[in-house]
């Protein structure tokens, strides 16, 4: 079975893993640089 084959590629988490870092964007745009300089305020 095809379920089968899967659990033994991924093991028990790992298929939601897998299918999770498909909806992770590669690449964050940010077009101010206002976010780390109020961090460094901060710190």
């Amino acid at each position: 079975m095809k379920v089968y084959g899967m659990s033994n590629k991924y093991g028990e988490h790992g298929l939601m893993k897998a299918l999770a870092k498909k909806q992770v964007p590669k690449v964050l745009r940010s077009r101010s640089r206002r976010i780390f300089l109020v961090r460094n305020k901060q710190d």
